[in-house]
């Protein structure tokens, strides 16, 4: 999907030009020993799943050299991409910037000349200060994950430290907000850790992080508009230090007296953040990430119903009020119902399959990565799940989002998987997970045999998938029985 506020930036800033003027802004460099034949540039995403990336690829030559030039009314953050690595950026109209770099170390061979030259010598002084200190926080965090002793947060807190120390008057000040936000959320994984521990007191440990985050100003526009996810990321995890239940502390008031359901108090709760925006500016844009993550990722009907109850709010800021009205229809497409959208996927053995190849069966489509623990969790269920059905009554494809193949096929070899296979090296950028306009994984398409869309991503191969199936192929007048794979 490309919303048309996509389109528009995709006009207005990443406009190349032949000729040059006052609004071009420059940037050249080397790459010696090219391993790659193209870099790109992009400009952050509107929201950071659900909006197409904006990018512009330019090649590299033979000698390695490679041009940009741009169109800006302003100056503005960019992030360079290449060869599975990124750096930040920073152009200004009229203005040349130059970077140097060795092709097997990008980005931390980079050298800088030209525009901005004394703000990129503070962020790599930066990096390279903080290198081995990001290894660390890698190392500490298998700790931190398994509740042993660990300075994983004291390695976030001196992160921000440094970069106050060498950002805080450079253009890349928008990491301090960065860096802040996932140490505030490392926070609320570490009460999620501990929620169960005798002792603990969950509110005033989650009082804490809402102070801290207060003071850092984590709420503020700016802030918000600097994380990776909105408020997304801080919110999910805010959501997971609680515990749930029917008790009577979440029972409605209603006449019925009616207990909530767990959504709708994870609803609630989630969106009881909301009262620590300090802007409006930040509340719409905690509003449209909310929103977009409702419609995407939850209840999409809910969702829909938010956008139109904060339509007033959110036309204040056109391009997020178009982004989420594009995305409500985008998904209204997936929804139970509706024709299966078309794909066409090559497989691991080389085939190609299409949803026109499947007609006549029910088909699952699961999305999902060698790297994600809850995707590998419900293998051994989708197996036992395939095994029960005849070929002509059910089929899986699997569609991987991984980028690495060697990766993809280890997952592959360690566990018997018999249905079909998928994989492109896309990532998240995979052309049928984003037309189904998934957002996370393990993400699930049940298709019904006429390819009509019968259930979307409420259900688990551990959970409910089994029944579904019973009451799907064992109501159908020719149906077939098991064991005839």
């Amino acid at each position: 999907m490309h919303t048309a506020f996509s389109i528009k930036l995709l006009l207005s800033v990443f406009l190349l030009s032949c000729t040059g003027n006052e609004h071009t802004a420059v940037l050249s460099g080397t790459v010696s020993n090219p391993g790659s034949d193209t870099i790109s540039l992009e400009i952050e995403r509107l929201h950071y799943k659900f909006s197409d990336p904006v990018i512009v690829e330019t090649p590299v030559h033979e000698n390695g050299s490679f041009r940009f030039e741009v169109q800006l009314s302003e100056p503005a953050n960019f992030l360079l991409i290449y060869n599975n690595g990124t750096f930040p950026v920073y152009l200004a109209p009229g203005e040349h910037t130059q970077l140097t770099f060795n092709h097997a170390h990008f980005p931390g061979s980079i050298r800088v000349s030209g525009y901005a030259r004394q703000h990129y010598q503070s962020l790599l002084t930066f990096l390279s200060e903080t290198e081995a200190l990001s290894r660390h926080k890698v190392r500490e965090r298998q700790k931190f994950l398994r509740n042993q002793p660990n300075e994983y947060l004291n390695t976030h807190r001196n992160k921000i430290s440094s970069a106050k120390e060498f950002l805080g008057e450079t253009p890349f000040s928008y990491l301090i907000h960065r860096y802040t936000g996932e140490y505030l959320v490392g926070r609320l994984q570490e009460i999620r850790l501990r929620k169960n521990e005798p002792g603990i007191n969950l509110e005033l440990a989650r009082l804490s992080v809402i102070r801290e985050a207060r003071i850092q100003r984590f709420f503020s526009y700016e802030s918000q508009l600097a994380q990776r996810a909105g408020i997304r990321d801080f919110a999910n995890e805010w959501i997971q230090t609680f515990d749930f239940r029917d008790n009577p502390e979440t029972r409605s008031e209603n006449a019925q007296n009616q207990v909530l359901t767990v959504a709708e108090e994870v609803r609630r709760t989630r969106w009881q953040l909301l009262e620590y925006t300090t802007d409006e500016r930040a509340m719409r844009h905690a509003l449209m990430y909310l929103i977009a993550e409702e419609m995407g990722d939850f209840d999409y009907e809910a969702g829909a119903a938010l956008l139109s109850t904060f339509e007033y709010e959110l036309k204040k800021e056109p391009a997020y009020f178009e982004f989420l009205s594009e995305l409500k229809n985008e998904i209204s497409k997936t929804q139970p119902g509706m024709p299966a959208i078309p794909f066409t996927l090559q497989t691991a053995d080389g085939k190609t399959v299409t949803l026109e190849d499947l007609q006549g069966r029910y088909v699952l489509l699961d999305f999902w990565a060698s790297w994600c623990q809850p995707c590998i969790q419900e293998i051994p269920y989708m197996t036992e799940i395939y095994e029960a059905y005849d070929a002509s009554d059910f089929e899986i494809v699997s569609v991987s989002l991984d980028e690495n193949f060697q990766a993809w096929q280890n997952m592959l070899n360690r566990f018997e998987k018999p249905w079909i296979h998928s994989f492109d090296g896309t990532g998240f950028n995979q052309a049928t997970f984003r037309s189904y306009r998934a957002g996370g994984i393990p993400f699930y398409v049940l298709i019904s045999r006429d390819g009509t869309i019968l259930r979307n991503n409420d259900f688990r191969p551990s959970v409910d998938l089994f029944t579904i199936l019973e009451e799907l192929v064992y109501s159908d007048l020719d149906h077939t029985y098991a064991g005839q794979r």
